[in-house]
């Protein structure tokens, strides 16, 4: 019987030189608008902001200092409702548009962010307009 192709690590899941995880595929600007785990963006980030809303939904601002980016990321949702993330490049959004999303963890696209950049995340619940949950950090 024979198995996956190995690294000579035995475990078939390092990279050719066994030095670690690959390297991400893209850096501030170029990243704009991409998928953070497409990406690789989501190895070694930061966490700057963790909430729970007044719905119930997990709200997360994450960065990632290798990619220069930050985005958002929910959980417990609804159909419907949305997050938006603003940083040094432009607003992303991402919004819950099934059962199956409102049960996963849902990713924004990414934003540009360096050091010192404040970070806004705003969960906006579904049918809500007024009832947005606005969360700020700032990136060390």
């Amino acid at each position: 019987m024979s198995g996956p192709p190995t690294n000579g690590t035995g475990s078939g899941t390092g990279t050719a030189t066994g030095a670690g995880p690959p390297p991400p595929r893209c850096r501030g600007r170029a990243c704009e608008g991409r998928d953070p785990m497409n990406m690789l963006c989501g190895i070694g980030l930061d966490t700057l902001v963790e909430r729970r809303t007044a719905s119930g939904a997990g709200l997360q601002v994450r960065y990632s200092p290798v990619c220069g980016t930050s985005w958002g990321r929910v959980r417990d949702t609804r159909v419907g409702d949305r997050i938006e993330p603003t940083a040094a490049g432009p607003t992303r959004s991402a919004e819950i548009t099934d059962a199956l999303d409102a049960t996963a963890y849902v990713y924004t696209p990414m934003t540009r962010t360096a050091p010192g950049t404040l970070v806004r995340a705003c969960f906006r619940p579904a049918g809500q307009t007024r009832r947005e949950e606005c969360f700020e950090a700032t990136v060390r």
